[in-house]
């Protein structure tokens, strides 16, 4: 995951840099994407730039610089750093929710690049299932109807769906509440059968982003069993972004450091938490483990 491609394509290191010049630099690198494509990834982002147009003082927010990042099948990737990084617009890049100002995703092997709407949603639900820091359910319907309408999706009869829908939450310890209406669980029980939901599309890539930000402390204990347990028995692909340090050092197979729009540091949990060697990660981990 090094990012050379955007070294050698936009100059970084010049004192300014200016966005637009370097999204075009970066435009031109597209057509050396086909040498970069990791054929073992299921999920690969190649030279990826993201801006945010601004008409504030400051001018336009670049989120993401270059990026270069692969994930392979049934690995579990967690993406941590300060806020504002830009760790929530790579999950939406890398989802095919937000189109990136340049560069390129390569999804179950297929690139995102000039494809028409209906088919980048097409790719979407074959592929990525997202879970955010919001459960997002529909407050009309029961929980198990919110995971039931997903199967629909999938072209499922109303019945078929229906049982499906009962066995995920069943699952994951909701039998008891495949009636009740979203406003009457608890944070820990919207996200799960939020994730149940996620789970209904059969994904081969899960997203989630901080999936326990908006829950009471003692709610976020029930969430992350629940993801490690799907790690352990589905072998699902997953990328995290977390502020939970254990969490990140418990599932995942990677973690990487984010910071302003690029990859610090990566590398195995416990060598990422135990010895790291970039200053601005230390000085990160420090800042968050010191506050727990």
């Amino acid at each position: 995951m090094s990012e050379e491609l955007f070294e050698h394509t936009t100059g970084q290191g010049k004192q300014e840099n200016d966005p637009n010049e370097e999204i075009e630099a970066l435009k031109f690198s597209e057509k050396m994407m086909d040498d970069k494509i990791d054929k073992d990834a299921i999920l690969q982002a190649i030279a990826l730039y993201h801006v945010y147009s601004s008409t504030a003082e400051d001018g336009n927010v670049v989120a993401l610089r270059g990026l270069n990042v692969s994930v392979k099948k049934g690995e579990a990737v967690a993406i941590v750093g300060p806020s504002g990084s830009g760790k929530s617009t790579l999950l939406k890049c890398l989802g095919v929710l937000m189109k990136p100002s340049a560069g390129g995703v390569i999804l179950n092997g297929k690139s995102t690049t000039r494809r028409t709407g209906l088919e980048l949603v097409k790719m979407r639900q074959e592929t990525v299932s997202f879970i955010f820091q919001e459960g997002n359910l529909l407050p009309d319907l029961s929980a198990i109807d919110n995971v039931a309408q997903a199967l629909r999706h999938k072209d499922k009869s109303p019945s078929a769906a229906k049982s499906k829908a009962m066995d995920i939450l069943v699952e994951l310890g909701l039998e008891e509440r495949v009636n009740s209406m979203p406003e009457t669980l608890s944070g820990g029980e919207q996200q799960r059968v939020a994730i149940a939901r996620a789970l209904a599309m059969r994904p081969k890539v899960m997203l989630l982003d901080e999936i326990t930000s908006a829950l009471d402390p003692e709610v976020v204990g029930e969430v992350l069993n629940v993801i490690r347990s799907l790690n352990k028995e589905h072998n699902l692909t997953m990328i995290m972004v977390t502020h939970q340090m254990g969490f990140a050092r418990e599932i995942s197979d990677r973690v990487c450091f984010f910071n302003e729009g690029k990859i610090f540091e990566q590398g195995p949990p416990e060598k990422l938490f135990g010895d790291p060697q970039n200053e601005r990660t230390k000085q990160f981990l420090h800042a968050v483990l010191d506050a727990n």
